[in-house]
């Protein structure tokens, strides 16, 4: 309910282990009563005029970080380009295992000192190493 569904759908089942179907996904009649306890209703229309501006106050804060990382990735991407040039001409492969597994290593070390999760550190590094592979595959090719 918190990101702003209409509904929810719960199966629910007095023993979810004898259940003919789906049992994994089932919960007992307590388990239903504790969520429906527990369900949020947040205001999603007619706010406050002074809470919607300091909402929008902090969505400036994210803009302003997101211009910066995307000024940071495209400055990453003309190293990256940088580093394809070096390795087209001294015949280098594009991938270099060692240095992508110490790169990995590094963010999740520093990511999780941070507080954030080593999925969210491992999916954010895969899509920039993508894009950097496809950057030096590029110009390998040229």
């Amino acid at each position: 309910m918190d990101i702003n569904f209409n509904g929810l759908m719960i199966e629910v089942h007095h023993n979810p282990e004898e259940a003919w179907s789906e049992s994994k996904q089932q919960i007992t009649p307590n388990e239903f009563i504790e969520v429906i306890k527990n369900l949020r209703f947040p205001v999603t229309i007619n706010f406050d005029q002074r809470i919607q501006k300091e909402l929008e106050n902090y969505r400036c804060e994210i803009d302003i970080i997101d211009s910066e990382l995307l000024s940071l990735f495209h400055s990453r991407m003309q190293v990256v380009d940088q580093i394809g040039s070096f390795k087209r001409k001294h015949n280098l492969t594009i991938l270099q295992k060692d240095r992508w597994y110490e790169l990995l290593r590094r963010g999740i070390d520093v990511g999780n000192r941070k507080g954030l999760s080593k999925r969210f550190i491992e999916r954010v590094f895969k899509a920039i190493h993508q894009e950097s592979i496809a950057h030096q595959s590029k110009i390998i090719r040229n």
